[in-house]
């Protein structure tokens, strides 16, 4: 306490300059690496968006409030956009990631900057990759933005990587028929469904040579069926209100068309009754099913509409592909079963 000779401590290896330790400063809060699509900055493109939507920007004042520290690339589109927020609320614990020489964009000069290094073709997908990996290994948590045909596929690897090594992610998908549908989504169906990264995953109890749901042939064991059943239960249960709702947004011009030029024309001076309603279900069945799109479950089945009869609306339903809907007379519930009759629709 009181001498008057200097000592230095240090561990062996250590050399001036070298830190053997995390990157400095030390993030105690946690570190949130945001990524996502170029197109939101490309003229034209139904992604583009000027500004971030509103509930990506709540995210991130949440990141904000909680004083965690942000990692982003310099790429256009979704990277500038954030940089550009952070920068409009003056928050400085941020980190911008480039490759080798330099970063493209920096919104503050006060930002840390950290380039990677990368022996791939400058310019090529893999060179521009070296950061993403990079920034993948360093997050605690995610935050991508997706496209809503299955685009933006090095922001879903970003994701898929994340959450192979056990990290939570939040996907947010842009629409490109309305910014208005821009939304969260369920972030291990959206990755898994289109991320070209390819992973082995095992179960407890595996083991070689045990088939426990496809036989040799490729044909379903028993169990293989009764597992496909639920995952479409399942499937049905979380997407048919979103499903619905999607196709008669798309549907409900021509809808509207065809009551105001055939239907009332037709019922002109006679009674709206049940007649009436079940000539729209016809032809709102045969609408919605036209602009459903190739919509299908986990077992491949596809989404088809059948008129309900009685009552104003559509069933929908899952079914084989190329299966005649038209044979269905009565209405067909969400899990394929008729709906007014016990039997069920032959879909294997």
């Amino acid at each position: 306490m009181h001498s008057d000779e200097l000592y230095h401590h240090g561990t062996k290896g250590q050399r001036w300059g070298v830190r053997n330790g995390p990157p400095y400063p030390l993030n105690r809060n946690g570190t949130v690496f945001i990524s996502g699509s170029w197109r939101t900055s490309e003229s034209g493109s139904p992604y583009q968006r000027s500004s971030l939507p509103s509930q990506i920007t709540d995210k991130i004042d949440e990141y904000m409030h909680d004083q965690k520290q942000i990692i982003v690339g310099e790429a256009p589109g979704v990277d500038r956009q954030v940089q550009d927020y952070l920068n409009s609320r003056n928050y400085n614990n941020v980190v911008v990631f480039g490759v080798d020489s330099g970063a493209r964009y920096v919104a503050n000069p006060n930002w840390r900057v950290r380039l990677i290094s990368s022996n791939a073709p400058q310019g090529s997908s893999e060179w521009l990759a070296a950061k993403d990996v990079a920034m993948s290994k360093e997050a605690t948590e995610g935050l991508t933005v997706v496209l809503d045909n299955g685009g933006a596929g090095a922001t879903r690897n970003n994701a898929a990587r994340l959450m192979r090594d056990g990290k939570p992610v939040s996907v947010f998908r842009l629409s490109s028929d309305n910014a208005n549908l821009d939304t969260f989504v369920n972030e291990r169906d959206e990755i898994a469904m289109h991320s070209d990264e390819l992973y082995h995953h095992g179960i407890k109890g595996q083991k070689w040579g045990v088939r426990r749901f496809q036989n040799e042939d490729g044909s379903l064991t028993p169990a293989g069926r009764r597992r496909l059943e639920k995952a479409d239960q399942k499937w049905v249960k979380k997407n048919s209100e979103r499903v619905y709702r999607e196709t008669y947004r798309r549907s409900n011009q021509e809808l509207s068309d065809y009551i105001d030029n055939t239907l009332n024309p037709r019922f002109e001076g006679l009674p709206r009754g049940r007649s009436y309603i079940n000539a729209f279900n016809r032809e709102m069945a045969q609408v919605m099913n036209r602009n459903v799109g190739d919509v299908r479950s986990p077992s491949g089945r596809v989404v088809q509409f059948v008129a309900k009869r009685g009552e104003l609306g559509v069933h929908m339903a899952l079914a084989d592909e190329g299966f005649d809907m038209n044979t269905v007379r009565n209405g067909v519930w969400n899990n394929g079963r008729v709906a007014y009759r016990q039997d069920v629709l032959d879909r294997r």
